[in-house]
């Protein structure tokens, strides 16, 4: 079941539904209604397929920090 995705050109929805559809498992059903809560909390979160399953990321900008100052954090 295809994913509804408003995020920019870099996630690959169309991927990770391909992928899905091929998934051979007992748990892929799980696996699809977790990607579909994953991409439902958030519209900033794009999707890929990434060493052989699905992985997500954060498509929004980011606040520049200085990862040495743990104060930042």
């Amino acid at each position: 079941m295809p994913v509804e995705n408003k995020n920019d050109s870099t996630t690959k929805p169309e991927e990770v539904d391909a992928y899905m559809e091929k998934l051979k498992h007992p748990l892929a059903d799980l696996a699809e209604e977790i990607r579909r809560t994953i991409l439902a909390a958030d519209s900033s979160i794009g999707e890929e397929i990434k060493w052989n399953a699905p992985a997500f990321f954060y498509t929004g900008p980011m606040k520049p920090f200085n990862p040495r100052n743990t104060a930042d954090i």
